[in-house]
């Protein structure tokens, strides 16, 4: 903790500030002067607006127990805060989303929660990202890859459409178990029966 890293109560508070916190600032912008490394993320091109002052590091880092700092299940609650429209429950759960599943790695997984060059603050841009698990030999997904798509491009070529152009409801689907657009036969013009959307 910050104990470890010779910090002390007053690097943070004031014992005479008057306000119910103590905090240096309301804003928490004291933290940044330690967390240079994440100052810098919040500069990217995708990042939550830190330095507009509409979330602090607070907003967040509680710091009021030690789990507020846990980077997968607790870090999953956080987010649920300001981001519950994206939680579900879903009738088709995207197990990667669930921080306490053996096959998830929680928000964090995908997202950078500080910044990124990506959008939505991803870490990878949106195809190696889902690629970076569903293309992995072993993974339950991979063996019916690219047989599953020959229905979109028959060459093989697959790749050259956006994974997220189809699968449009990556954190779960009420509607479909591959989560996959619910208007998809209209947009594309053709029948999808094999994904049970016609």
């Amino acid at each position: 903790g910050h104990n470890l890293q010779q910090q002390n109560c007053s690097s943070c508070h004031k014992v005479h500030a008057g306000k119910n916190s103590l905090l240096r600032d309301d804003q928490a912008k004291f933290c940044l002067d330690c967390h240079q490394d994440v100052k810098t993320q919040f500069i990217r091109r995708s990042a939550h607006p830190v330095r507009k002052l509409n979330v602090t590091c607070i907003s967040c880092h509680s710091m009021s127990q030690a789990s507020d700092m846990e980077p997968t299940y607790s870090l999953n609650r956080v987010c649920e805060d300001c981001h519950s429209d994206l939680t579900g429950p879903y009738l088709y759960e995207h197990e990667t989303v669930h921080g306490w599943s053996p096959e998830g790695t929680g928000c964090n997984g995908c997202h950078n929660p500080h910044g990124s060059e990506n959008d939505k603050l991803l870490r990878q841009p949106t195809d190696q990202m889902c690629r970076q698990c569903h293309a992995v030999p072993g993974h339950a997904v991979a063996p019916t890859l690219v047989a599953a798509h020959t229905l979109v491009a028959p060459d093989g070529n697959f790749s050259r459409f956006a994974c997220i152009e189809c699968h449009t409801d990556v954190h779960g689907s009420n509607s479909n178990d591959r989560l996959l657009d619910p208007d998809l036969p209209a947009r594309l013009g053709v029948g999808c029966s094999c994904h049970g959307l016609e």
